[in-house]
């Protein structure tokens, strides 16, 4: 009878040896097999957009464009006055710091990254500006190079310009020419002929004298829609807006 029992119990004995192996085979491969971690992209490689406070109520568009190759970051900043390199870049604690122009510096600046957004300032020589920044996009694969884009915004050519003088429409033409900062040239209209002199473009500001014969004309702009819009100063005796267009090739 003990022999009965025994050999009732046995297929148990053994189904419970057996889920033992089971379990145990079970938690010798889960102990094998490496918990998979999400990759995590890099925080500072893309395309970034947004403006430079240059004065209250002038906000300027940039894009700042950064690539980080194995902790070497490359880049180039893109303002309506053109390209500028990026000679170097560090990024550490959620901090940026970028120093501006390889051949000629303009400048140096600092963001900390929240989020998508880069939040600081650029400053160059004794001016200070804060630029707010929103990642928009990427700028390639992890050894390809920042692609070159084409200037958003081109100063120098020939505009077609139209002044408010006391309500009554003044054409003129403009032939711009811009070597960094500096803007010259020359005007044609009714006055003559003038040149150009004490020319500057400068975060999307332009500011330049035209001498004529009768006189110097002050004139000052900003971009508005592909254009330029801005004030006159005539002599001192007459003051207005105008407008330009550039011409079609």
């Amino acid at each position: 009878m003990g022999n009965a029992v025994l050999l009732r119990k046995v297929p148990r004995l053994l189904a419970s040896a057996l889920m033992l192996v089971a379990l145990a085979s079970i938690t010798i491969v889960q102990a094998q097999v490496p918990e998979e971690k999400p990759a995590g992209g890099d925080p500072i490689t893309g395309k970034f957009e947004g403006v430079v406070k240059s004065t209250p109520g002038t906000d300027t568009r940039l894009t700042l464009e950064l690539l980080n190759d194995k902790g070497k970051i490359a880049g180039r900043l893109i303002t309506p006055q053109g390209v500028t390199e990026i000679s170097e870049a560090t990024f550490a604690g959620g901090k940026l710091t970028v120093k501006l122009g390889k051949d000629k510096p303009a400048g140096t600046i600092t963001a900390k990254l929240q989020d998508d957004n880069l939040i600081g300032e650029w400053v160059e020589g004794e001016q200070k500006r804060s630029i707010e920044l929103k990642r928009v996009g990427t700028v390639g694969g992890d050894s390809a190079p920042v692609p070159v884009r084409a200037d958003p915004f081109s100063l120098a050519g020939e505009w077609d310009a139209l002044a408010d003088a006391q309500g009554q429409g003044f054409p003129f033409s403009l032939i711009l020419k811009l070597d960094g900062e500096k803007v010259t040239g020359e005007s044609n209209s009714s006055l003559g002929l003038g040149t150009i002199s004490n020319g500057t473009w400068k975060d999307g500001r332009l500011s330049f004298q035209i001498d004529t014969p009768s006189g110097p004309v002050v004139m000052s702009a900003v971009i508005k829609d592909g254009g330029l819009v801005g004030e006159y100063d005539y002599t001192g005796q007459v003051q207005g807006r105008w407008v330009a267009k550039k011409k079609t090739p």
